[in-house]
């Protein structure tokens, strides 16, 4: 058992170093408002790059979920975060971090710029996505043969919403 609790915060100890020292840390003063869960795809296409063929990102698709697991919104391009009240809220990126687990995508801070509805989405004034799984572009496979392929990548993450207003 004891062996088995020191393994657990040896391989743990780089995500929470990482949560701690994170740029993509909640700004000073804001509240959690909601944390949901997303299960769903990153989406990359082959394109002409310059001189060199690449993998460039089109756009996430995914679903979100509440603690419960039952399906509490969706996520989308723009990036476009819609909840089950029919709110929604788009923001952009302000910071970035590497994931701590290998082959996932980053992990970010978000500014929320606009927002439709009168639920809750209407309060955040930023967005933070950590505990990334996977949704990294392939290595390879865009060529000159495959150009305009789509390609769509599993990935799941936290996002958590956070508000100036408690």
């Amino acid at each position: 058992m004891r062996s088995l609790l020191l393994l657990a915060a040896i391989l743990l100890a780089p995500i929470a170093r990482a949560q701690k020292e994170s740029p993509t840390a909640p700004l000073p003063g804001q509240h959690p408002l909601l944390t949901l869960t997303a299960k769903g795809v990153q989406i990359y296409t082959c394109k002409q790059v310059d001189e060199a063929t690449r993998w460039t990102f089109h756009a996430p698709e995914a679903t979100l979920f509440d603690e419960k697991e039952a399906k509490a919104g969706t996520y989308t391009a723009g990036p476009l975060w819609r909840y089950k009240d029919g709110s929604s809220v788009k923001a952009e990126i302000i910071a970035t971090n590497p994931a701590p687990v290998p082959d996932s995508i980053p992990w970010l801070l978000l500014k929320a710029v606009s927002s439709q509805g009168s639920g809750l989405m209407t309060r955040v004034d930023s967005i933070r996505r950590t505990a990334t799984h996977g949704g990294i572009a392939p290595a390879d496979g865009c060529d000159a043969e495959h150009l305009n392929t789509v390609t769509r990548i599993p990935y799941t993450a936290t996002y958590t919403f956070y508000s100036l207003r408690p």
